[in-house]
């Protein structure tokens, strides 16, 4: 069978279904929730003059691309269009490569604070880290880089890029994937934000020290 086509007996003309309303619907719920996150770090980022912010609705406004082929590619495979639903697929792995590494990157360096100093003996590690056992942080990271790609696949069977007969089992497994790599996230986040309030305190009684000394 063609890429992306169900394994139908039957001649492809005869399998072909007509788009759905749901088809183009589906795209424009599934952009909301990431435009309004884009939305909201773009004012923040204007009025702050903010480019950490910035570079966060960089990372929303990445979903935008990966959202729009993976519909595309979907229409053109339930309509039969072969050669455009290989253009729109190549198009939808470059755009999800690029998105998933974005936001993997964002995950590391700003949500974890890890691999910010060079300088620092263990550049991957380059903060104090309060979990024991430094395998945790690689694992996480490994497991993060690797899980980040599950959205865009969930993503293009919802949409119809790929079509079998296991596809809500495909998807659900997703989601779990998906709900295990925001639970070691949020470990991670937590205790770098954790760090960065201690490390405020150390400065803050040291400036204070230093004004009493004085």
């Amino acid at each position: 069978p063609e890429l992306g086509v169900c394994d139908c007996p039957k001649p492809r003309q005869e399998c072909i279904q007509p788009a759905t309303m749901s088809n183009y619907i589906r795209p424009i719920i599934a952009c909301l929730p990431s435009y309004w996150r884009f939305a909201q770090c773009l004012r923040v980022s204007v009025c702050k003059r903010s480019l950490a912010q910035l570079i966060n609705a960089g990372k929303y406004f990445s979903q935008f691309p990966v959202i729009a082929f993976s519909s595309l590619a979907g229409l053109a495979n339930i309509s039969g269009d072969t050669e455009m639903y290989r253009t729109y697929i190549a198009l939808w792995i470059a755009s999800s490569i690029g998105h998933s590494i974005y936001v993997f990157v964002w995950d590391v360096v700003q949500d974890w604070g890890l691999c910010r100093n060079l300088k620092f003996g263990n550049w991957i590690l380059s903060r104090r880290l309060y979990y024991r056992g430094k395998w945790k942080y690689y694992c996480a990271i490994i497991v993060d880089f690797f899980l980040r790609f599950s959205w865009s696949a969930k993503l293009s069977i919802q949409f119809g890029v790929l079509q079998s007969d296991s596809n809500d089992l495909i998807v659900a497994i997703l989601a779990m994937l998906e709900v295990f790599r925001r639970f070691i996230w949020n470990f991670f986040r937590i205790e770098n934000e954790h760090a960065q309030s201690h490390s405020r305190l150390l400065l803050d009684s040291s400036d204070s020290s230093d004004h009493s000394d004085s």
